[in-house]
């Protein structure tokens, strides 16, 4: 595929990887290259990709580790050098999962640390080697040689190359962060739970403080504490200190997300 996208690309550079040390130095000269010449790389990683498409830390992708054997090279493990990589680019790395579950690269941000891309094109599903080929090779047809300029419309036709059951998706990080935000905010609010979490921390607080503490005390703590980490996520997710820009770039209104979650709640109790 390489060639294929050589005769599209001048700037097309094949990295043969024998072992997850190998994945890691392509990546370390990526950065390197992109310090040097301002080009913003698309990191496109081919590979097998781990059977558990819903092992959280355990997703990542397998290959050999150059003596003989193989190994996995997990997703997190790669997470900070992506995160480095997009920094630098501006926060325009599209990272490309070409395997098996690929989209699981969703799992590899980290709440400290910048997020490992601004774009991601990944498989939901396991693909076969042929089709795999026939869609990556579409993929960037149409975002290399005059089709589709956008992602949304190249994934679109590359799907029409996949076997049925075969899904190539694609998502922003940005989309991604709101996402993990409104699931924490509606899980941290959730009425029974939160109330009974007031109640016994009402309790622990009263005796290390010497004085009583109310449940509603407790609650109004901990959703000051709640949004005050998910806003210094958000400013570490995307590096609102190191690129000020992307205050308006990324903007997140984290206090809506958990006003609208807790309306949410009060409807249902009604």
């Amino acid at each position: 595929m390489a060639d294929r996208l050589a005769s599209w690309s001048s700037d097309v550079i094949l990295k043969r990887c024998q072992s997850g040390r190998d994945v890691v130095s392509a990546l370390e000269e990526a950065l390197l290259r992109l310090r040097e010449t301002g080009k913003v790389p698309v990191i496109h990683l081919e590979a097998h990709g781990l059977e558990a498409p819903n092992a959280g830390d355990d997703s990542g992708l397998g290959g050999p580790d150059g003596k003989g054997g193989e190994e996995h090279l997990l997703w997190r493990q790669i997470a900070p050098l992506l995160g480095q990589i997009n920094l630098a680019s501006q926060f325009q790395l599209l990272l490309v999962g070409a395997a098996c579950y690929g989209l699981t690269a969703l799992d590899c941000f980290d709440i400290a640390q910048p997020a490992p891309f601004s774009a991601l094109i990944g498989f939901a599903s396991k693909v076969a080697p042929r089709t795999l080929f026939e869609g990556m090779v579409e993929l960037y047809r149409q975002l290399l040689k005059g089709g589709h300029g956008s992602i949304p419309d190249a994934v679109k036709a590359a799907n029409r190359e996949l076997n049925s059951g075969e899904f190539l998706a694609t998502t922003s990080f940005f989309h991604h962060a709101c996402a993990v935000l409104v699931s924490y905010a509606k899980n941290e609010l959730e009425p029974s739970h939160r109330e009974a979490e007031n109640r016994r921390m009402a309790r622990i607080a009263s005796l290390e403080m010497g004085r009583p503490v109310s449940a509603e005390e407790m609650r109004k703590t901990h959703r000051s504490a709640a949004l005050h980490r998910c806003k210094e996520a958000v400013a570490i997710w995307f590096a609102y200190r190191e690129l000020t820009e992307n205050r308006d770039r990324f903007c997140i209104d984290v206090k809506r997300i958990f006003e609208q979650q807790e309306e949410i709640h009060r409807r249902k109790i009604i």
